[in-house]
């Protein structure tokens, strides 16, 4: 049995699928939303319920109960909930992600990559279209911090220590924790230009196997700041008709979603560049309306470090001042042995 009334979207991280997900079903006038009852409990099991009409809350779309199996077997068990079930006139959707495999280990990313080509394969075998949401290397910037942690206290020095930890166990414990030193501890090891995962799989087998599979692809970027195009086409390429009725109303909520969600976390990606330059050449710039927070002025420091071999003086720099000016009279020649790896920084940036 093929699902023509079934489609799924997914992507490697936090791009704002179950905005799309939702959205999809609101623009082709659905008015309630099949949940399967995998992966959450606060919804009635397979059980119709109604659509929100905005799902937007502080930090996501989470307003929307969507399906989200993790791993290609809860895929398959959700697939059979539609099946047994289905109403061939109402639409169905998924928003399935890979099973963790080992936790912290390139072992995990392979088994994560080998999923997600078993999550295309069974989209493929069902007929059921796959949206799947990626984004560019100049885009990565926008979304390297976790939403869930960061936006509740992004000034949380504990927060910033408790990853540092989690992440980088042992190196961690040649460092003081205290503002400057996590700050500086972040910008010689994070990788804000890079997304591991993609990097580590770009020129295997696995990625190339997985693009290489019928999907339809949205690049993150469009869907953040270009949604209503983006959408007309996506449901043009699934046979949905769109509700012009509602269109003003989503717009709304487009709206809402993006002063929550995808422009505080452009803002810095849009001007990273102009900021270091401004610091570096001691030109006047206001950094107050980006609301840095630590992880920011990280990303800061970083890209003064790896391509301006520039470092701050920061003993007792709780923040940042908020004009570059200030910071360029705290610059001073960097004299750490910055971390290189396989990503390679020196060759990572390219951000003029």
């Amino acid at each position: 049995m093929k699902l023509t009334n079934m489609f799924c979207v997914t992507s490697l991280e936090q791009l704002g699928c179950t905005f799309l997900d939702w959205s999809i079903h609101y623009l082709s006038g659905q008015t309630e939303y099949f949940y399967t009852g995998i992966r959450k409990t606060e919804i009635k099991p397979i059980a119709w319920t109604k659509l929100s009409d905005n799902p937007v809350k502080s930090i996501n779309a989470h307003g929307h109960p969507k399906n989200h199996p993790h791993g290609s077997d809860e895929l398959n068990l959700e697939i059979k909930i539609i099946k047994d079930t289905n109403i061939p006139t109402k639409l169905y959707s998924s928003y399935p992600v890979p099973k963790d495999g080992f936790k912290g280990t390139i072992k995990e990313n392979q088994y994560i990559i080998e999923d997600y080509i078993k999550i295309f394969d069974i989209c493929k075998d069902n007929g059921i279209p796959l949206i799947f949401v990626t984004r560019y290397p100049i885009d990565y910037l926008m979304n390297l911090r976790n939403r869930d942690t960061y936006n509740k206290n992004p000034r949380d020095l504990n927060t910033i220590i408790d990853y540092q930890r989690q992440y980088f166990p042992e190196n961690i414990k040649k460092w003081n924790e205290n503002a400057w030193d996590s700050r500086e501890f972040l910008a010689v090891h994070i990788r804000p230009f890079e997304n591991y995962l993609e990097s580590l799989f770009s020129k295997t087998k696995y990625m190339h196997e997985m693009l290489s599979k019928d999907h339809y692809r949205v690049n993150a970027n469009r869907l953040w700041f270009d949604g209503e195009l983006v959408l007309i086409s996506i449901l043009q390429f699934l046979n949905l008709k769109l509700d012009t009725s509602r269109l003003a109303k989503w717009k709304d909520v487009y709206r809402n979603w993006q002063e929550n969600v995808t422009i505080p976390y452009s803002r810095l990606s849009w001007d990273i560049s102009l900021i270091c330059q401004s610091i570096v050449n001691g030109y006047s710039l206001d950094l107050s309306s980006y609301k840095l927070d630590l992880y920011d002025e990280a990303i800061i420091l970083h890209v003064l470090l790896y391509q301006y071999n520039l470092n701050i003086k920061s003993y007792g720099l709780e923040s940042f001042p908020k004009n570059t000016k200030d910071l360029h009279m705290i610059l001073e020649k960097n004299e750490m042995d910055l971390v290189y790896d396989h990503l390679d920084a020196t060759k990572r940036l390219k951000i003029n």
